[in-house]
């Protein structure tokens, strides 16, 4: 199995049974075949199946609350496991008073060796004394087992706890400046155990220090912020962790930017909780130069507030489209320009209140179109919204929005948030096309089904071709062995997209492995 991200699309094909007179047949590996049984010396009934995905431009299902900030506590005499965390313009804020340390975790017990990264931002107001101290640690159990990298003002240090006792008389360098307001990237790679530990200010070593004596084996990631005797506020951002062949094992951006409103990560959901009505709370992720895409989100309104999604957000956070549930049960569009808010329609949808629905939303050119149902509920099969613009925003990034005049309407709650280069469901099935060097086949009548095959909440298409067009296609061709690559067409608004993978002939009597 390949896939690759393309323009318009993404393909998966599982080419099964592929087989000339002399060849014999190629299985994908860990895939959904179907039929489940192939007969591989009989070409009759069986075909090529082909997964088509639409290429994730964006996606936040909010799991960032696996950051744990840890309560109040004792760690050792003076100090209290806490501050205050709080996810602040698209960043990861800590914040301590005085003698105080804020612990954040998250990741998976079991990791073993990998390497972390975060970029880190100390936060000295003018005429404050430029006193910090801003830690990655790692082989994180509690509070009281495991390793830690700090920067501070003037180097870096390596710190061990182990059953509440703390190792100092590790590699500790204060030969050097970290400047404050300004960002830099700590990076830490764990090794063995006793682990070999290196750690990196934006790329240089400064530390590579082999542990003895009592270790930790494995354990989570955490972010770390303290001080004495002032308090100290730092911003993270960008915090990746992956194994020592590069795999990522956990990753966030934090790629909110908040215009108004106060904007939390809480429970698995993204809340505002602040009072606005017009223009509304905004918060945005994406790309400004991004131009035609599909977003779909769950959205749940509190009593009779308003919210729903953003489309083509400008850098200013005043120009773009807005979608969004308004009261009364209607789904409502207007268009914003620098500030300026101009309605368009706005269809009865349904009583939503105090329910998780569904909002999507599909931009190509000028032609916006939306609908919004339960998530208990079936899609409409219609666009509820349906309009064209005739001098259109060109680009923009994604967003939320919500509108309130009164407490009892916060919060509003989203989740799940997509956003794809194209809606899956408009593809048209009619005119998808399987290629080699030239046309070969079409999709067999009735077998393109629009689901979730596997299972990740991107929506896909599958789609099966006829095996023996396909065999009898590269037979006139002369091909008995080696790749050959295919290419799969389709029409998305009359715009030919597509996407091509390999299958692996062999010829008969040959291994296959």
């Amino acid at each position: 199995m390949k896939t690759k991200a393309i323009t318009g699309m993404v393909l998966t094909l599982f080419f099964v049974s592929i087989m000339l007179s002399n060849m014999v047949s190629v299985k994908a590996m860990e895939v959904d075949i179907a039929p489940a049984t192939l007969n591989v010396n009989n070409n009759a009934g069986e075909w090529i199946t082909a997964y088509i995905e639409p290429t994730v431009m964006f996606k936040d299902t909010f799991t960032r609350t696996e950051w744990t900030p840890h309560p109040a506590g004792t760690w050792q005499p003076g100090y209290s496991i806490g501050g205050v965390w709080a996810f602040e313009n698209g960043e990861y804020s800590g914040q301590v008073p005085a003698y105080t340390v804020g612990l954040s975790s998250a990741g998976d017990s079991m990791w073993v060796n990998y390497i972390a990264e975060v970029k880190i931002y100390p936060i000295i107001a003018s005429g404050a004394p430029d006193y910090w101290r801003a830690g990655l640690l790692f082989r994180y159990i509690d509070e009281n087992n495991w390793y830690m990298v700090h920067t501070y003002d003037h180097g870096i240090r390596l710190v061990k706890r182990i059953s509440g006792v703390d190792y100092v008389d590790l590699p500790w360098y204060t030969d050097f400046t970290v400047p404050s307001n300004t960002w830099h990237t700590l990076k830490v790679v764990v090794n063995g155990d006793p682990p070999r530990i290196q750690a990196y200010i934006n790329d240089v070593l400064k530390i590579d220090y082999q542990d003895s004596g009592p270790s930790i084996s494995a354990g989570k990631i955490a972010l770390g912020v303290w001080d004495e005797p002032y308090p100290v506020h730092i911003h993270f951002d960008d915090v990746i962790v992956a194994d020592l062949f590069g795999t990522v094992l956990f990753e966030d951006h934090f790629d909110w930017q908040v215009i108004l409103g106060e904007w939390k990560v809480l429970d698995y959901e993204y809340q505002q909780i602040a009072n606005w009505y017009i223009p509304g709370a905004r918060s945005f992720a994406g790309d400004t130069a991004w131009t035609n895409y599909a977003m779909i989100a769950k959205v749940k309104i509190t009593d009779d507030g308003w919210g729903g999604l953003l489309l083509r957000g400008n850098a200013d956070g005043n120009t773009y489209y807005e979608l969004y549930l308004q009261r009364g049960g209607r789904l409502q569009l207007v268009k914003t320009v620098a500030g300026v808010r101009t309605g368009i329609i706005n269809p009865y949808v349904g009583a939503f209140a105090d329910q998780w629905w569904y909002i999507k939303a599909v931009i190509y050119g000028g032609h916006v179109m939306g609908k919004a149902w339960p998530i208990s509920g079936t899609e409409p099969t219609t666009w509820q919204v349906d309009w064209s613009d005739t001098t259109p925003i060109a680009s923009g990034r994604i967003g939320l929005i919500t509108f309130s005049w009164s407490t009892t309407q916060l919060p509003v709650y989203f989740d799940d948030v997509l956003a794809t280069d194209i809606d899956i469901n408009d593809i048209n099935v009619d005119t998808i096309q399987l290629w080699h060097t030239d046309y070969i086949a079409t999709v067999v009548s009735g077998s393109a089904l629009f689901g979730d095959h596997d299972g990740d909440g991107i929506p896909d298409l599958t789609i099966k071709f006829d095996r023996a067009a396909v065999v009898d296609h590269l037979r006139l061709e002369g091909i008995t062995s080696g790749d050959v690559e295919l290419t799969i067409k389709a029409q998305v608004y009359g715009v030919w997209l597509d996407d091509s993978d390999s299958v692996r002939v062999i010829a008969k009597g040959k291994a296959t492995f």
